[in-house]
């Protein structure tokens, strides 16, 4: 194991004054919009939130609302820490890297567990209660946070070994990218394979025309694949940067500092993004979220 003279952290130890006030309006976003999923299954108004796959939901918001509420307040205020006192300066940064790697890993595992459960429910429809019931949730949580634990932990005795970055951006983020690709890909061929099948249907039934078959199929086909963009678009355009970036990096290409601090922005950003992507877009917890709003404010009047 050899050390990198770069590698001492992911998170850049000087703060510049505008990424600052980048920091920390990502962190409030970031803090706002996870805990407004939280707090909508909590109060669920409407009692119909409180499913197994909504918990995997949840998780994620807890992920996120880590990095919001504490990486991104703790990386903004970094320049309060005394420039003269070295010790302290490497405590801290060891440990809102710590912390970072802990919530990003966290948060894309929580990621692929939805991926998962979505793809379950293309392929194996008929299996999903039994392979995603409250036990197996719940099991899937707690080896969420015991891999990302591990992973976060390997921070502090390899914290001045490149080996180490490597493995969670070329080795980590390599794997998330791929994994959801062929899932996501499956899943777009699982939708092509099913239409087909009902536009066979509809061009036998008498009721149905062949024309109309044809453009509900297309439409189906077109839904998928902007839903299949949007989340792993999302998820490749926040994070793919980063591991080319960092990859490139640690394997002798000297990047400039603030191209790394853009994409590391860039990948901090994801987590502001999710609860929008995989919350937010449902109609169940919209309704929620309107509610407690409409009560609050029949209450403060």
């Amino acid at each position: 194991m050899t050390a990198h003279p770069e590698s001492q952290q992911f998170l850049p130890e000087k703060v510049m004054t505008h990424e600052m006030v980048i920091a920390i309006v990502l962190a409030v976003i970031t803090t706002a919009g996870n805990l407004l999923v939280i707090v909508a299954l909590y109060k669920d108004p409407f009692g119909e939130l409180r499913t197994t796959a909504n918990y995997l939901l949840v998780n994620l918001a807890v992920a996120d609302l880590i990095m919001g509420l504490v990486v991104e307040p703790m990386w903004a205020l970094q320049y309060r820490v005394k420039e003269n006192d070295s010790n302290l300066k490497s405590k801290y940064s060891i440990a809102v890297n710590v912390i970072l790697v802990l919530a990003v890993e966290a948060s894309n595992l929580t990621v692929l567990c939805l991926t998962i459960e979505r793809y379950i429910v293309l392929e194996r429809p008929l299996q999903r209660e039994a392979l995603f019931s409250g036990t197996a949730v719940k099991i899937s949580i707690f080896l969420i946070w015991l891999t990302a634990s591990l992973i976060s932990g390997l921070v502090m005795p390899f914290w001045d070994h490149w080996e180490y970055t490597l493995f969670l951006f070329a080795g980590m983020g390599v794997f998330f990218l791929f994994i959801m690709l062929g899932l996501y890909i499956r899943m777009f061929i699982i939708i092509r394979k099913f239409n087909k099948s009902l536009l066979a249907q509809g061009a036998q039934a008498a009721v149905i025309q062949p024309e109309q078959a044809y453009i509900t199929a297309r439409k189906r086909e077109q839904q998928v694949a902007k839903a299949i963009f949007l989340f792993y678009g999302t998820f490749a355009l926040c994070w793919l940067p980063s591991v080319v970036v960092y990859t490139m990096n640690y394997c002798g290409h000297n990047i400039d500092p603030h191209v790394r601090r853009v994409v590391l922005f860039l990948g901090l950003f994801n987590s502001a993004l999710n609860p929008v992507l995989y919350t937010l877009r449902m109609p169940s917890f919209r309704r929620a979220i309107k509610r407690m709003f409409d009560v609050s404010f029949i209450r403060s009047v």
